[in-house]
């Protein structure tokens, strides 16, 4: 095995936090919907699959629970 020389993944990391180039991650406190929750602020979100906010629509819900129940 070679010995490899170079950054290690602890100075690329400090590279980009020196730059303000390193990723935070944001908890989402609500259910994904067309607004989240993120550190207590209501946000539109342009980034999930429930950009409508569908997902937890009552009539849909029903939808789906329906049929799945005739598939069993």
């Amino acid at each position: 095995m070679s010995n490899r020389s170079g950054p290690t993944w602890s100075d690329a990391l400090a590279d980009l936090e020196s730059r303000g180039l390193r990723r935070r991650l944001r908890a989402v406190e609500s259910a994904q919907g067309a607004r989240v929750t993120v550190a207590g602020r209501s946000l539109l979100c342009f980034c999930s699959n429930d950009y409508l906010g569908l997902a937890n629509h009552p009539a849909i819900r029903a939808a789906a629970i329906e049929a799945v129940a005739r598939r069993l």
